[in-house]
């Protein structure tokens, strides 16, 4: 990971649902960023020292694109070094026998899942990367709309330095 990361920017939402236990109490998420395309990606490796161009770097993710998920088509694994392992996975129902049993019924997805690397060098396991990583609390988000036509949205009220050095709410 870079030396002169970013934080990561959490905000706090609170529970409003007054049917839950956790009513009234705040839980923290992450704060929505940009998610970097193909090229943003390239941009930024090249960027980092990098011999290669961004082209050569784009050409290597496009391939890497299409060759991961033939591979785990196949029943092959694929590991990362220092980031981790994409593999295939089924989600299915049982059945009383095995005669039926049957692909078209039984079978609801197959599904390609990522374990992160856990070796000492490159632990990139949730307990480990938290630690790598710089989290600050930025602010509050609250929500409007209806959440069954999705049309939420989202209000960011940061917090400001008051003048005792502390915390408080932007109104």
């Amino acid at each position: 990971m870079a030396k002169d990361q970013k934080s990561l920017r959490v905000i706090l939402r609170q529970n409003k649902n007054e049917d839950s236990k956790a009513y009234g109490k705040w839980y923290a998420e992450l704060m929505d960023r940009e998610t970097l395309s193909t090229r943003g990606l390239a941009k930024h490796i090249s960027n980092h020292g990098s011999p290669f161009t961004e082209d050569t770097i784009i050409g290597v993710l496009a391939a890497l694109s299409r060759c991961i998920p033939e591979l785990i088509s196949e029943g092959t694994g694929v590991k990362l070094d220092g980031l981790g392992q994409f593999y295939p996975s089924l989600e299915t129902t049982g059945a009383e026998h095995p005669s039926n049993f049957s692909i078209q019924e039984n079978v609801k997805g197959v599904h390609i899942r990522f374990l992160p690397d856990s070796s000492e060098l490159d632990n990139m396991t949730s307990r480990e990367f938290r630690d790598k990583c710089s989290l600050t609390i930025w602010g509050t988000v609250s929500t409007t709309g209806s959440t069954k036509t999705g049309n939420l949205k989202k209000t960011y009220h940061p917090y400001v330095e008051d003048n005792q050095g502390g915390q408080t709410q932007n109104p």
